[in-house]
């Protein structure tokens, strides 16, 4: 088990980064501070009498992203001190929690969940790269999550609870560096390769290299009958 300040200097080695310091310390008056705000902009969205509507086929994940963006839309229309600003590009986090005074953003992460059981252990991935953080914060940087939990009826999706997590450098986290690969990579690697050919033919044929004409579609492949 690793706390959150250890993972970013794991990961600042990885991605060959200076090992700046990237969580910041919450003091207690500041946390104090951006959780009565929120809590004064959550109570005036009138939650408990409104909803959000989603596709009668809508996938659970998907039911999340419109979770998370008609929760912080919403609340966006009653934070006064504060604005919840994008935070552009790919990857984590979400958005940004700016205060308007000075300009000081935070990194704030939305979820989205039925419940919050405290004895799932289940991931919920924050972060695998800190190309954002550098890109787009002063660090270190403040960290939030806000967990909105719903319940859904029908298509209705009401919130139900917001549940303020104000990481600190100390902070449990899991870390699971991953490996990947793609056709291209793979394509250039230079271990073995053996196809396995159907029927006679190549299976998959291989994509034509940028630099070769057109080949035109070939006839002699057609849908089985049925």
């Amino acid at each position: 088990m690793n706390d959150l300040n250890t993972f970013f200097q794991q990961l600042a080695a990885w991605e060959g980064k200076p090992p700046t310091p990237v969580a910041a310390a919450w003091e207690s008056c500041d946390a104090k501070d951006v959780a009565s705000e929120l809590d004064r902009a959550a109570t005036a969205c009138g939650f408990e009498s409104v909803w959000t509507l989603v596709p009668a086929d809508i996938s659970p994940s998907a039911t999340g992203n419109r979770v998370e963006k008609f929760v912080a839309k919403r609340m966006n229309r009653h934070l006064g001190r504060f604005k919840i600003r994008p935070c552009p590009g790919n990857g984590y986090p979400d958005k940004k929690l700016v205060r308007l005074a000075d300009g000081d953003a935070l990194a704030l992460e939305l979820k989205a969940t039925t419940e919050f059981d405290e004895r799932d252990g289940n991931r919920m991935v924050l972060t695998s790269g800190s190309g954002k953080l550098r890109k787009h914060f002063k660090l270190p940087v403040r960290h939030l999550l806000l967990t909105a939990c719903y319940r859904q009826q029908g298509r209705r999706v009401y919130i139900e609870a917001i549940r303020m997590d104000f990481l600190q450098p100390g902070t449990l986290v899991n870390v699971r560096f991953e490996a990947s690969t793609s056709k291209r990579l793979l394509a250039k690697s230079s271990e073995t390769c053996i196809w396995i050919k159907v029927k006679g033919k190549d299976n998959a044929r291989k994509s034509p290299s940028p630099n070769s004409p057109p080949q035109p579609p070939d006839r002699s492949e057609r849908e089985p009958r049925q």
